[in-house]
């Protein structure tokens, strides 16, 4: 009788196998400041047990945090159903069954070392009829989890991130260091490496919600080649790029006419331009030849 309820309680386990996967609980560095943040990150992002229902893939993580995927999404979103250079989708939506269900799960890793979560579709719910692998990273996973405790994380994450960038926009904040055009110009030699000083001029546009650029020589083409470097020149009923306030015939017949009173000497106060073109500017590009010095004031 103890050898077959040895092997009755082994096949249970065995076909339990099937439909979940749990890992040993994973060791984490020692406590120190940095390296409790490195193990908060790990286990968020640590697979201990994936377990397969009727509806959805349930995943346990090391941080306690439980995911629910359900089978279609996960089917949906299969890294492996994308097109190898557009990373566009192959498979249609209304090609996926509703009553798609993976058939078993495993545990592997990346190239660097990360957790990958395997699945294996079979083929009957493939429009193929060949059974179908899903690799997902574990991160990319934990990224995408749409419980309504992540969405709230994510929330809060924003919120947080947008109040540090309204205390970097106040007027008594210090001025970002102009970053000096000769290096972003340098930068257009490595179009497919990195470009630092265009990354830093992106950056700064996101925290401060402007930048310097020095030394930009004061010709329409520079102007141009510079805004080409940070985003796509927009078409405008002015043009692509116009002068204002100038020495040319253009700007005196503007300002003599009041057209616009950016041609004109008049004071202009903080406001939004373009609001009544179709597609409003994302980000607007002043080459400044001239101006009066710099006040405590008016320190721009």
């Amino acid at each position: 009788r103890r050898p077959r309820r040895r092997r009755a309680a082994q096949r249970g386990r065995a076909s339990a196998r099937q439909g979940s996967q749990s890992l040993p609980p994973a060791r984490f560095p020692e406590r120190t400041p940095a390296r409790a943040m490195l193990k908060s990150m790990m286990r968020r992002t640590a697979v201990v047990r994936a377990i397969i229902t009727s509806e959805t893939l349930i995943v346990n993580w090391a941080d306690g945090h439980t995911s629910r995927f359900h089978h279609r999404w996960l089917r949906d979103h299969c890294p492996q159903s994308l097109h190898p250079t557009s990373g566009q989708r192959e498979l249609p939506l209304e090609a996926l069954s509703a009553k798609v269900k993976p058939e078993r799960i495993f545990f592997g890793q990346t190239g660097t070392g990360g957790q990958t979560l395997e699945v294996l579709w079979p083929g009957e719910s493939e429009a193929t009829l060949a059974p179908h692998k899903s690799t997902f990273c574990a991160t990319w996973l934990r990224d995408k989890c749409y419980s309504q405790e992540e969405r709230h994380r994510r929330a809060a994450a924003k919120t947080s991130r947008r109040s540090e960038l309204l205390a970097l926009a106040q007027i008594d904040a210090p001025l970002p260091a102009c970053i000096p055009y000769e290096k972003i110009n340098a930068d257009k030699q490595n179009p497919a490496g990195p470009q630092p000083y265009v990354l830093a001029c992106l950056q700064q546009l996101e925290e401060r919600g402007f930048c310097r650029i020095s030394g930009v020589p004061a010709s329409v083409d520079a102007t141009r080649e510079l805004a080409s470097q940070l985003g796509i020149i927009q078409e405008t009923f002015y043009g692509r790029m116009w002068d204002t306030g100038g020495a040319g015939e253009d700007d005196k017949e503007q300002a003599d006419a009041m057209t616009d009173t950016a041609y004109s000497s008049v004071t202009l106060p903080l406001h939004t331009d373009g609001t009544y073109l179709e597609h409003q500017p994302g980000l607007q590009l002043f080459n400044c030849t001239a101006q009066p010095p710099a006040t405590a004031s008016e320190p721009l």
